[in-house]
């Protein structure tokens, strides 16, 4: 989660404050349009945290309007704000484990056919783990 919005009133003054204390209040989202989606799925808490899932192997910028609504009715919506992800590409290293570092083998004799040794290398990673 990330910290997006702060001090997160219910009105603008005091007075107003307290007259809307009851109300409680809560983030709606609109996505932009976009061809390449960077953004599996977005929320905002009403405490102003920001929990995004990213869609695998994509990077690239992502927008969607952010306003913040009440349950009073009438007026009780903020006016939409512009929010911009930017997701940069990551180059992952391939990986991998050894359990052993020594491979002892019988010898064999001349025209024998070649030697397998299953569990070898283990964990072989082409990309980021979990992918």
């Amino acid at each position: 989660p990330i910290p997006l919005a702060s001090s997160v009133f219910p009105a603008e003054d005091e007075t107003q404050r307290l007259l809307e204390a009851s109300q409680s209040l809560s983030f709606v989202i609109t996505p932009v349009y976009t061809q390449h989606p960077v953004i599996g799925s977005v929320a905002v808490a009403a405490s102003g945290t920001l929990t995004l899932s990213l869609v695998p192997h994509a990077y690239g910028n992502e927008s969607f309007f952010l306003s913040l609504v009440d349950d009073g009715g009438g007026n009780n919506e903020s006016a939409p704000q512009l929010v911009t992800v930017v997701v940069n590409r990551t180059n992952w290293p391939p990986s991998f484990l050894l359990p052993q570092r020594v491979v002892e083998v019988d010898e064999r004799a001349p025209g024998s056919p070649p030697v397998s040794v299953p569990g070898f290398a283990e964990g072989i990673l082409g990309e980021a783990p979990g992918w």
